[in-house]
């Protein structure tokens, strides 16, 4: 699985649900420390893991505009 380490990192895909309003998704997780490695792409920070049970869901986080 491939994660950012930071909101400002990610560009969720807005969903559109009609009327003009769009929603905007993204999971907050808490991670294993040194259950990931780190891949740099310009100023992109991608975290990754492929270690079961190294990620737990901590809260969904959903805006509406």
């Amino acid at each position: 699985m491939v994660f950012y380490p930071s909101i400002e990192n990610c560009s969720p895909t807005p969903y559109d649900v009609g009327e003009g309003k769009k929603a905007y998704a993204i999971f907050q997780m808490f991670v294993k420390p040194g259950a990931y490695s780190v891949t740099r792409e310009s100023e992109n920070i991608e975290w990754s893991t492929k270690e079961s049970g190294a990620l737990v869901l901590g809260s969904f986080l959903l805006q509406i505009k």
